[in-house]
């Protein structure tokens, strides 16, 4: 009987309890309450809260917590969406930001990387294309 069924026997699951989305990605950072600037001030996240071990930002549903940790310039693998890549490129350009990758048509879409302000690499994604996806692969 699964714990969930008080009646004890005929319960099938469907969809319930299944992750549904990411709700929030980490970075790691020596300083949260400093790593907070680039975030705020580069990316226009608003500051949810800022602790000395942790501080969490936000714009829009992407939301990022930033804990301290020694070990900091890591590939995080966080894709951020935005509306159009180009745009994001240019304008993190004229912010002085570093990038790992100029923008690239990936396989969901076109993406670029790009360095926080302790050199944890993210990347940008845009959120409305087409996956191209592989005949072969399916």
């Amino acid at each position: 009987m699964p714990i969930g069924d008080p009646q004890g026997g005929n319960f099938q699951y469907t969809t319930e309890g299944l992750p549904e989305s990411v709700f929030m990605a980490s970075v790691p950072s020596k300083d949260p309450p400093s790593a907070v600037g680039f975030y705020r001030d580069v990316l226009m996240m608003d500051v949810v809260y800022s602790g000395p071990e942790e501080a969490v930002v936000r714009r829009g549903s992407a939301i990022v917590r930033i804990y301290r940790s020694e070990r900091v310039g890591v590939d995080t693998g966080i894709f951020l969406g935005v509306d159009d890549t180009f745009d994001f490129h240019r304008r993190m350009i004229d912010e002085g930001v570093r990038f790992k990758l100029d923008p690239k048509r990936l396989p969901m879409g076109v993406a670029t990387s790009f360095f926080d302000g302790e050199s944890n690499l993210l990347y940008a994604i845009e959120t409305g294309a087409e996956p191209k996806i592989d005949p072969e692969v399916e």
